[in-house]
């Protein structure tokens, strides 16, 4: 006589086994955002390695950057707020 296949819920002690999560998915307006962030982020360290390297004229640049990079920033998202309010109100 053959055993009886044990069922998943008899296992679990009569709960059915939780499903399976769903990988983490980025939009494309999301990793547009990220890769904007990162490279406004990564822009004055690039500038500022570079002036200590010795390479003539590269930390004007890296300071205006790192000085400049979070209003612009601000500016970008209150825009992107503003068009976003106006296209919702359409």
């Amino acid at each position: 006589m053959k055993p009886k296949p044990i069922s998943p819920t008899a296992a679990t002690g009569g709960k059915a086994p939780a499903p399976k999560r769903r990988p983490i998915q980025f939009s494309l307006t999301m990793l547009l955002v990220l890769m904007a962030v990162f490279s406004l982020a990564s822009a004055p360290a690039y500038y500022l390695m570079r002036a200590e390297e010795g390479v003539g004229g590269m930390q004007l640049p890296g300071m205006i950057v790192l000085l400049t990079g979070p209003m612009f920033l601000a500016i970008l998202l209150s825009l992107f707020m503003s068009a976003m309010g106006w296209w919702n109100k359409r």
